[in-house]
């Protein structure tokens, strides 16, 4: 999927990612995307999203927008590993 290499158990390339995260509230940092946007497709598990300070469930299927300028994290709040497809363009 978007010539994903394996590193140190997450697939990654320069524009498109893989990555889990473990059961038992593991999260990302919030972030902000200054240079680009992320787009976060959620293949396995259930989580929450807190979106510019918003919170909303995550789950598989749901595809989560994240504009360049506004910031967002991640948690893993389920029984599962938290599997994510993430894109995040080049800045041009």
């Amino acid at each position: 999927i978007c010539g994903l290499e394996e590193t140190q158990g997450h697939a990654h390339s320069e524009d498109c990612y893989e990555t889990q995260l473990v059961c038992g509230q593991e999260e990302t940092e919030p972030h902000t995307h200054t240079d680009s946007c992320e787009v976060m497709y959620f293949l396995s598990g259930t989580g929450v999203c807190l979106d510019d300070g918003v919170e909303a469930a995550v789950y598989p299927g749901l595809c989560h927008y994240c504009p360049q300028g506004h910031s967002h994290s991640v948690v893993n709040t389920g029984t599962e590993p938290l599997v994510i497809l993430g894109i995040v363009p080049s800045a041009k």
